[in-house]
């Protein structure tokens, strides 16, 4: 008879959870990564409107351009805003997905130390049996081969 686990069922169920907790946690990563792009895309575009309004102001330029720029430097301003906005809270989603994967994984982690124990308790019981098997049998063939007491 090979070695059986008796919560091998649990075992299985915390495993699943805690891919399922690991998968989150690398979705809720991955899109803090596009977050953090796209600011750094908003940033990267209020730097040239910077530059383009500079040039501007450099050379005579009329009040309509510069309101244009105006209006489109607010309006980077209020996407950037937002964006951050979701970063703080993909942050904290983060923080808490983050404990979630650690408490599934330190669930599972017990249940992997409780099956290695009992498999290691097997091995050596049934290492033992062997080896007595093994002594009885070479006693027996010895005891065959020689019947003086």
């Amino acid at each position: 008879m090979g070695f059986h686990f008796a919560l091998s069922p649990v075992l299985w169920v915390r495993e699943i959870a805690e891919e399922r907790e690991e998968k989150l946690l690398q979705r809720i990563l991955k899109e803090i990564a596009g977050t953090a792009e796209l600011i750094d895309e908003v940033d990267a575009e209020l730097a040239a409107a910077d530059a383009a309004r500079r040039a501007e102001l450099a050379k005579r330029c009329d009040g309509v351009h510069l309101q244009a720029w105006y209006e489109h430097v607010e309006e980077l301003r209020r996407k950037r805003s937002g964006f951050a906005q979701r970063l703080e809270k993909l942050e904290e989603l983060r923080g808490k997905q983050m404990q979630a994967y650690t408490a599934a994984r330190s669930s599972r982690q017990i249940l992997d130390a409780m099956r290695d124990r009992e498999r290691a308790i097997y091995d050596g019981v049934a290492a033992r049996r062997e080896q007595s098997r093994l002594d009885d049998s070479f006693g027996a063939q010895r005891a065959r081969r020689n019947p003086h007491p």
